[in-house]
């Protein structure tokens, strides 16, 4: 019979207390016939040896007969006896036959001993200076509880699948602080006074809860508590999540409601939520969104606020809102600033209304109306036209401006999406483009400045010709006063010669 071992690999399933473990372990391993996976009842003979070959076996040979194959896997507990393994590197020499019958058959090479069976030598490693540093609680549901740190750390009655890493302690700075977890399947990684429920887990800190019915967590900081179901604590200090799918970070933030999202600044004071499904931020210093100097704004983002003042919330306040209304009620934007809910709120923008779509206003009124088809209202445009923000001037012949005005098409109009009535009087963008090719203006748009600016300097191109035509018409005045002059003198003295 051709056999081979192709992979082992060890198992050791420790007891609580450890000094009552024993000293056998688990092997588990392959073993294949003539290349296919072993099946059936085999003998299998283990000897331990300090050497991959040659040497003398340094403990009891161990035969174990009738061991069942199946589909090349193997289970099989090995018990070489107490005072083995004490550090040693050991490795298995494995010898196989079938059924009890013939000689068994050598399995090459011989098997290196991975560090699991060492694990033996740890029944005094769960005490340090006689205390107790880790105990495996086992239970009949084959899901252990592991408690590690200070022996104080504890993992309450009838509960499983508990874990304590560590942290805990019989007296730090003259008191006592205890992990510990209440409920199945929870988990503390360290810290100290903190506790974990059902699924729950405190990365660590110091006296942290995770409470909620299932699958809170509190990452770490001090006297957190996450309560609700999928709830979490970050960190932080003070802070509460204890509605389901809550969170809270920060300092005394209070998610008390169901999906409720609570950020807190460093103020010593409570923050907490009002309903479900709240996105909260304080911060005193202000909320930044591009830009790290807020200078005090507030940034609060809100749901549906219909019916409810702005002057409800911090100033200067910017309010986003869901809406298809037009601005007066829900408005999709609006900054607030010492306005309260009057019709004098800084900026109002909706963002599908009928009407105006956004307003300006001072405290008493608004004063600039943009309607949604475009049209702005306002009492006057003042634009930039400061010299000292000018450059690269150049002198224009303003008779050729005004020649181009002049061949230009202006005409009676309506925009599409008006009535036919609502009519407009203006040359196209097209045309003003071709005649002047502006920068400021596209073959689709007319610039303000571009238009006043060549409305003036077609006027004074006009006033140009108009002078021109004066002084001639001037001239031609003087010499048909002179030629007057002479006719009257030469009929004044023909009558004299009578």
């Amino acid at each position: 019979m051709k056999t081979k071992i192709l992979l082992s690999f060890f198992l050791l399933f420790a007891l609580a207390p450890a000094h009552a473990q024993g000293t056998a372990f688990t092997y588990q391993g392959q073993l294949q016939n003539n290349g296919a996976p072993a099946n059936g009842s085999y003998d299998l003979q283990f000897i331990l040896f300090t050497t991959n070959q040659f040497g003398f076996p340094a403990a009891p040979i161990l035969t174990n007969a009738a061991v069942t194959v199946n589909n090349g896997l193997f289970t099989t507990t090995l018990d070489f006896g107490g005072g083995v393994f004490t550090g040693t590197n050991f490795w298995l020499d494995i010898s196989v036959r079938t059924n009890g019958n013939g000689a068994f058959t050598d399995l090459s090479p011989r098997q290196p001993l991975t560090p699991a069976p060492y694990a033996i030598t740890a029944e005094t490693a769960e005490t340090v200076n006689n205390l107790s540093g880790l105990t495996v609680q086992q239970n009949t549901n084959g899901s252990p509880n592991l408690i590690g740190g200070s022996p104080v750390n504890f993992v309450s009655a009838g509960f499983i699948g508990a874990t304590i890493a560590g942290g805990g302690a019989i007296s730090f700075d003259g008191a006592s602080y205890t992990n510990s977890v209440t409920s199945d399947f929870g988990t503390v990684s360290g810290g100290n006074a903190n506790t974990a429920s059902y699924y729950g887990t405190v990365g660590g800190g110091g006296g942290n809860t995770s409470r909620g019915l299932e699958f809170a967590t509190v990452g770490g900081g001090e006297d957190n508590t996450s309560g609700g179901s999928w709830a979490t604590v970050p960190g932080g200090k003070d802070n509460f999540a204890v509605g389901d799918y809550s969170f809270a970070a920060g300092r005394q933030a209070q998610a008390l409601h169901q999906g409720a999202f609570v950020l807190a600044d460093s103020q010593n004071a409570a923050f907490s939520s009002t309903a479900n499904d709240q996105y909260l931020i304080r911060a005193q210093g202000g909320v930044g969104i591009n830009t790290n100097n807020p200078n005090g704004a507030s940034l609060s983002v809100a749901g549906n606020r219909t019916g409810v003042a702005p002057n409800a919330f911090m100033n200067p306040i910017v309010v986003f809102e869901n809406t298809s209304t037009a601005v007066g009620s829900s408005p999709a934007l609006r900054v607030i600033v010492d306005g309260g809910d009057s019709p004098s709120g800084a900026l109002t923008v909706s963002a599908n209304g009928t009407g105006n779509i956004a307003q300006f206003g001072n405290r008493t009124a608004f004063v600039v109306n943009i309607a949604n088809d475009g049209t702005l209202t306002c009492k006057a445009l003042i634009q930039t036209s400061d010299r000292n923000a000018k450059e690269n001037f150049t002198t224009l012949d303003a008779q050729t401006v005004l020649a181009r005005v002049v061949a230009m098409p202006v005409t009676e109009w309506n925009y599409k999406d008006d009535a036919a009535d609502k009519k407009h009087i203006g040359p196209m963008a097209q045309d003003f483009h071709a005649a002047f090719g502006l920068n400021g203006s596209d073959d689709k748009h007319i610039s303000a400045v571009d238009e006043g600016g060549v409305a003036l300097a077609a006027i004074q191109g006009l006033n140009q010709k108009l002078a021109e035509a004066l002084k001639r018409r001037d001239a031609e005045n003087a010499a048909l006063k002179v030629r007057l002059d002479k006719l009257e003198k030469m009929i004044l003295d023909s009558a004299d010669n009578r």
